[in-house]
């Protein structure tokens, strides 16, 4: 199976210590990480900044322990969850210790609106899904292709994991169903995004 510009990245960082092939793929996944944490450390542009920086830095030292033909963009969602609920539960355990400030960050918390709340939820969903719907979210959403290349995507991933002699039926058309259902919950200002690229918050 032919490499994807990602996977050429990734191989040419690990190779040669390239630092344009990593700012590359900081470019392309930056989005992804940075609305990833925003969404799990309920809205604080300073902890998203935060984590997004370590899953970086993390992915910049980790490189060489990954597979050749990791998909980069489920890794990097599941990376930066986990960074992310480390960093909130620092957080928490640094609020139980300041009883004031915890009560004022309440007051702000009960006049959040409902997607505040449930943003969280939503990337733990994601890491609860089925193999295939976790697939074709990464796939559509964290490796950025249109609805077509999507389905193709799952189409190989199918026949990659297939057993020698057994075919495996997919249900392209629900797969897909549920990803126009999720699209909005992906939508990140792009300006946001040239926030943290400007303050040089992601470095190698």
């Amino acid at each position: 199976m032919e490499m994807t510009d990602s996977e050429k990245l990734l191989a040419e960082y690990v190779r040669e210590n390239s630092d344009a092939a990593f700012g590359e793929l900081v470019s392309r996944y930056l989005n992804l990480v940075y609305s990833t944490a925003f969404r799990l450390v309920s809205n604080d542009a300073h902890f998203a900044q935060d984590v997004t920086q370590a899953v970086f830095t993390d992915l910049a030292r980790m490189a060489h322990t990954l597979s050749p033909n990791v998909m980069l963009g489920g890794w990097l969602h599941r990376h930066t969850c986990f960074v992310a609920s480390k960093t909130m539960r620092a957080e928490r355990r640094r609020r139980a210790r300041e009883t004031e400030a915890s009560a004022m960050h309440s007051q702000h918390d009960h006049s959040a609106n409902n997607f505040t709340e449930i943003a969280p939820v939503l990337d733990e969903a994601i890491n609860q899904l089925g193999a295939d719907d976790r697939a074709a979210v990464a796939l559509r959403f964290f490796e950025q292709r249109d609805l077509r290349r999507t389905r193709s995507g799952l189409r190989e991933r199918n026949n990659h994991t297939a057993q020698p002699g057994h075919s495996k039926k997919l249900n392209l058309n629900g797969h897909i169903r549920k990803l126009q259902k999720l699209e909005l919950f992906f939508i990140l200002p792009r300006a946001a995004a040239c926030v943290i690229v400007s303050k040089g918050i992601v470095q190698s």
